[in-house]
């Protein structure tokens, strides 16, 4: 069951319409590999998904040795995918042209670093088998939206 998600009336929205189909897709499999398959009724099935110690791969990484570990890997793949996400929207302003102010978009924290910069280090820092899963799950989806 797929989440359903506003695209009208949002910020960025010519952006947010072009990038979040594909992130939220892969938010929503992130999900499903630690929480668990969705039942017919939307809701997650317990013993599915690694939060249980199941075993559910997601593009190239699955379940840890304890809950604790398979927990950090989650978050970490989670925060990873919204800080491509965060790269995708500045790319693609650029791409459209600029049609948002970068200051709005991109806006640089008090050291004077772009938020998708600042993402992209914190991308680079992590281990390279969680950059590796993202960067699959990207070029996955990317390949598929071409066919």
């Amino acid at each position: 069951m797929r989440t359903l998600r506003n695209f009208g009336d949002v910020a960025f929205e010519s952006l947010r319409r072009a990038i979040d189909t594909k992130f939220n897709d892969l938010h929503d499999s992130l999900e499903e590999a630690y929480y668990g398959r969705r039942g017919d009724d939307g809701r997650f099935v317990r013993g599915t998904g690694w939060r249980d110690g199941a075993s559910s791969p997601w593009h190239g990484v699955d379940v840890q040795a304890t809950p604790a570990e398979s927990k950090a890997l989650f978050e970490r793949l989670h925060g990873a995918l919204w800080w491509r996400h965060d790269g995708a929207l500045a790319a693609e302003n650029a791409r459209q042209g600029s049609p948002y102010p970068l200051e709005k978009l991109d806006p640089p924290d008090s050291a004077g670093l772009r938020k998708s910069a600042a993402a992209r280090q914190r991308f680079e820092a992590l281990p390279p088998e969680v950059r590796a899963a993202i960067d699959s799950a990207l070029a996955e989806d990317r390949s598929r939206m071409t066919e």
